[in-house]
């Protein structure tokens, strides 16, 4: 279904946020098919597909039969997800492509479109906001949930990240008071779900552990608060396995029918559950309980290794998606891959622009200014393989550190190609 956890609109923004995140901590001087990776999951989430559930939403929610316009009203499970993802390509990349007018189109049919752009997801946000009784505001018609309004405010963050706004700052304040008066109980928790209309709560998911790395984007305070109550309740359930290592074991008269389920296929798994809990493990430093939540992953989900490459096939595709961001993750790599990026070198400095995937896996590709600093992989057995260089200094030469063989020249217009040999970790210092 395209209306609940499951929808294809998650799983593309969960696929972004881990790919962003490699580039901009591991590989921000790789363009090549990482670059390629991310504007195709940006420019597949625009086919109707994906968003033209709304349509039907604006019928039954706001009774609406004409304006179909996804990033109007409403909707931050929209425009705060997808905003925080386009954002975040541009500013670990460093192309604001997505910032151009009309970069952004959702076309329903022939005759009828909706131009958008990171600049307009973001007014929505910042306009819906300051329009909403709750200031927060609701997901679907009627439904305001405060954890996708996280991702509509660390969406503000990333764009004053790249464009240098303040939309984020300037909300905060609001944002805050009316989250603690409106959406969290006594000790702090947030609630659920709350009806827009009625102002009744409904339960969902919203646990402190698996979403405070999202706050740690807008607000560092808020996001400690969330973890040092997550992290008290779970302390319970760190536990040794047959061998003596720690990991994490739940009690299953501590867990609902919710925690229970994998919210990407609606059936019965952990996954999801225990790469929520590494997540913020390993965005507020918390190693051991990280390695305690990924051993679990490992010991329970059903871990294959295809030659290689790992995933868990007793999950859905969200699921697997989030244990890839957790085993990515280290301190603060959430926050600073939406409101930080890379090194300013990332973005002067040379560039691996071309390698065949999956042929050549890029590890590492990183830049001081004047240097290219590469760790490749093969993907399909070690061999020779052809690799693009850009944003070289023209018809300047280079050389690869203890390779004299491998010496070459930039081109007029600052290119090169290199045939290299790949034998288990490759390292390559130009």
């Amino acid at each position: 279904d395209q209306f609940q956890p499951a929808a294809l609109r998650y799983q593309i923004n969960h696929l972004g946020f881990a790919l962003g995140m490699m580039q901009g901590h591991y590989t921000p001087n790789f363009s090549g098919y990482l670059g390629q990776a991310q504007r195709n999951l940006i420019e597949t989430y625009l086919a109707r597909k994906v968003w033209d559930y709304w349509v039907l939403e604006s019928m039954w929610g706001h009774f609406n039969f004409s304006n179909f316009d996804p990033a109007a009203k409403d909707n931050i499970m929209l425009t705060g997800w997808y905003g925080m993802h386009v954002n975040q390509y541009m500013l670990n990349s460093g192309d604001h492509r997505y910032g151009e007018p009309g970069s952004l189109t959702f076309r329903l049919n022939e005759s009828t479109a909706f131009p958008h752009s990171a600049h307009t997801l973001a007014q929505s946000v910042l306009g819906t906001y300051q329009h909403s009784d709750f200031f927060l505001y609701p997901c679907e018609p009627n439904w305001v949930y405060p954890v996708c309004n996280m991702y509509g405010l660390a969406s503000l963050a990333s764009h004053d990240a790249v464009f240098g706004t303040t939309y984020a700052q300037t909300s905060l304040p609001k944002w805050m008071d009316m989250l603690e008066s409106e959406f969290m109980d006594g000790k702090g928790s947030i609630s659920g779900l709350r009806s827009y209309w009625t102002g009744l709560e409904s339960p969902f998911y919203a646990g402190e552990a698996g979403f405070a790395f999202f706050a740690n984007c807008f607000s560092p305070a808020l996001a400690r608060r969330l973890w040092a109550i997550g992290r008290k309740e779970l302390a319970f359930c760190i536990a040794p396995d047959a061998n003596g290592a720690p990991r994490l074991s739940i009690p299953r008269e501590a867990l609902s029918w919710l925690d229970t389920i994998d919210p990407g296929h609606y059936k019965p798994g952990a996954l999801f559950a225990y790469a929520a809990v590494a997540m913020s493990a390993r965005e507020f430093g918390d190693d051991e309980l990280a390695e305690a939540a990924l051993r679990s992953m490992d010991q329970d989900c059903g871990r294959i290794d295809d030659d290689g490459a790992v995933s868990y096939r007793e999950a859905s595709c969200l699921a697997n998606v989030w244990a890839v961001e957790a085993k990515l993750m280290r301190t603060g790599d959430f926050r600073n891959s939406f409101v930080k990026g890379p090194a300013a070198s990332a973005f002067t400095g040379p560039q691996l622009a071309e390698a065949s995937y999956p042929e050549v896996l890029v590890a590492k590709a990183t830049s001081t200014g004047n240097d290219l600093d590469l760790v490749l992989y093969p993907g399909r057995g070690n061999g020779r393989h052809k690799l693009g260089l850009a944003r070289l200094a023209p018809g300047a030469s280079y050389r690869i550190a203890g390779r004299p063989d491998l010496d070459f020249r930039a081109d007029d217009a600052g290119t090169a190609r290199l045939e290299v040999e790949l034998n288990g970790r490759t390292a390559l210092n130009i």
